[in-house]
């Protein structure tokens, strides 16, 4: 009857765990797609590159301190893919080519979104 108990309790304190994370996830990721969408796109199609690279500079902060809290539970390779497009998306913004910037950013968008919808409890996701 123990063992029952406790693996009842370990079962609930790790969904739980798990409905907290993908709660964080949502805010955090939401955050970073707003900021990409909401400022730095239109700052790229502005030509305003100062900017852009500047609030450019805080989503790739906010990814490199978050991206170490979601590879606890993400998919390491669409992580790894993420840092590529905010890599070259950084390049792109500091040559101030606004077509690949700004496909770069949409992509980045795409791939956080998707970061986030893969670890949602749906019928796709689970077969």
């Amino acid at each position: 009857m123990k063992a029952l108990i406790s693996s009842v309790l370990l079962l609930a304190i790790s969904v739980a765990g798990w409905l907290v994370f993908l709660n964080y996830t949502h805010d955090t990721l939401h955050s970073m797609m707003n900021q990409i969408k909401e400022e730095v796109l239109i700052q790229v199609e502005a030509e305003n590159w100062e900017e852009a690279g500047d609030n450019f500079d805080k989503v790739s902060e906010k990814w490199h301190k978050e991206k170490k809290r979601y590879a606890l539970f993400l998919d390491s390779s669409a992580i790894l893919d993420t840092d590529f497009s905010v890599a070259r998306a950084k390049g792109y913004l500091e040559a101030k080519d606004v077509s690949l910037a700004t496909g770069e950013l949409k992509c980045i968008v795409e791939q956080l979104g998707f970061l986030h919808a893969n670890e949602k409890v749906t019928w796709e996701n689970l077969f």
